[in-house]
């Protein structure tokens, strides 16, 4: 059975719409955590290291108001913040295991293939130099 594609705007494409809501520097790395449950931002901050607190409070606050991130606050003696996948964002969830799963293939693949491509470098080089060995060699014996 043949697959007909219509033309599609890119911002009526399902996959962009995806992308454009789990982008942002951190947004991957906090949606990676929270899969597997609730997080206090505090947390959340010494795990994504690098991330500033204005920036990391940026991103959590666009994943909540696109749905997909909720946070609850707390009062004690200090207040406590914690951040969840809301219900739809656990919709999410396979999407993200999946995309993880992909994505360490993918680094283990690159990994391999660069590690293919030294040890076709060294071979070469080893070659190269036990010919360049061997000349030197035959070069000396007919001198004498």
């Amino acid at each position: 059975m043949k697959i007909v594609r219509l033309p599609m705007r890119l911002e009526d494409c399902p996959v962009k719409t995806t992308a454009d809501v789990i982008s942002g520097k951190w947004k991957a790395l906090v949606l990676y955590y929270l899969k597997d449950g609730p997080i206090r931002f505090g947390q959340l901050k010494r795990l994504t290291q690098g991330a500033s607190h204005k920036v990391l409070t940026e991103q959590l606050r666009e994943l909540e108001m696109d749905g997909v991130v909720q946070r609850v606050e707390t009062l004690g003696k200090t207040l406590k913040v914690e951040y969840s996948l809301s219900e739809y964002g656990q919709t999410l969830a396979p999407i993200l295991s999946l995309m993880a799963k992909w994505g360490a293939d993918f680094k283990n693949r690159n990994a391999q293939a660069s590690a293919d491509a030294a040890s076709a470098q060294a071979t070469e080089l080893n070659q190269s130099i036990a010919q360049s060995a061997s000349s030197s060699v035959y070069e000396l014996k007919r001198k004498r």
